[in-house]
């Protein structure tokens, strides 16, 4: 048959067999960019847009010389609702847009400065995640035997441990070490490479399973059968040809991480485990207002609501990605 023979030469000569849609064609993709982009703009001017700056290293001081109480309802309920939760004689106060927190800070500032921190921290476990699963299910799937025994036992005993409890035994294990080896490199942010590198000890282990279902499913395609016929190299082979096929799909299931990575990142920053920046993350605000989600339901709404945000917008970017790289989903 012409059509399989030229798919058989092309797959030979390293050429892909399916071109894709360019990504900026791709509703989803670009979704998800923007709204990526959108977060990280706003992260990167927290210093400009929020009306109040964290304190310094240990200061306790928030505010200079101005009383707050804890919160204050924010803008659109405005003086409708009861003002606060511990003095209702108290309106509701135009200089805390969305309304203050539990220790009386301003939550827009907290929010803003807090994607500071959470998006870089999550944007890189899940690349942590993505990467470190894929390599290690490329290196089961293609290789077998005793690599591919090793990378299954290490998954099982990563799943084997609960989540939250090997993300606080490893970034207390890790987070002297590694901050030492960062600090003399001159990174002012340390604790974000090592909360993420805390944040993707266990994540790789789903993600490394479907690398290694997919590369062995591959394995089987007539045009890698072709393509060892005709005497292309090994390492072009998958690099070029199997890589693409995986890398997608793993981006998409470490993204889905993405929610459960920062409330652990807020649980750890709750419990005082691994650096941390002078303010709190988004998933802190989160941990910190839980205990209040029946008497002020909102102020566990608004972080919650900028992890949703951050969620979607990477989950929509690696899905289009998906479709744009795998030939498999372009149809």
């Amino acid at each position: 048959m012409p059509d399989e023979a030229r798919c058989k030469m092309r797959a030979a000569q390293g050429e892909s067999g399916d071109s894709g849609t360019p990504p900026s064609r791709d509703p989803l993709a670009v979704l998800g960019c923007v709204t990526l982009l959108v977060l990280a703009v706003v992260g990167l001017l927290a210093p400009r847009l929020a009306p109040f700056h964290p304190p310094e290293a240990n200061d306790t001081v928030f505010f200079l010389n101005r009383f707050a109480v804890p919160h204050t309802p924010p803008f659109f309920l405005g003086d409708d609702t009861e003002p606060t939760l511990t003095d209702p004689s108290l309106p509701y106060d135009p200089a805390y847009k969305l309304g203050t927190d539990w220790e009386s800070r301003d939550m827009l500032s907290l929010l803003l400065y807090g994607l500071r921190f959470s998006l870089p921290v999550g944007l890189l476990a899940v690349c942590l995640v993505a990467l470190i699963g894929t390599t290690l299910g490329l290196t089961a799937g293609w290789f077998g035997g005793s690599s591919e025994q090793m990378v299954l036992r290490a998954a099982d005993l990563a799943e084997a441990v609960p989540a939250i409890i090997a993300y606080a035994l490893f970034a207390a294990v890790v987070s002297e070490p590694a901050t030492s080896l960062l600090a003399p490199l001159g990174l002012q942010m340390n604790a974000i490479p090592v909360t993420a590198l805390a944040l993707s000890c266990v994540g790789w282990a789903p993600v490394a399973r479907l690398v290694r279902a997919q590369v062995l499913s591959l394995k089987a395609a007539e045009w890698v059968e072709a393509a060892h016929a005709t005497g292309v190299p090994t390492r072009r082979l998958v690099l070029r040809h199997i890589l693409p096929h995986t890398t997608a799909a793993a981006l998409v299931a470490a993204s889905s991480q993405l929610p459960v990575m920062l409330l652990a990142d807020g649980l750890l920053g709750g419990i005082g485990i691994g650096p941390r920046p002078s303010m709190d993350s988004v998933g802190e605000l989160l941990f910190h207002e839980f205990v209040y989600t029946v008497r002020a339901p909102v102020f566990v709404l608004m972080p919650t609501a900028l992890i949703i945000a951050m969620s979607v917008g990477l989950t929509a970017f690696s899905d289009g990605l998906q479709r744009t790289l795998d030939p498999e989903t372009l149809r």
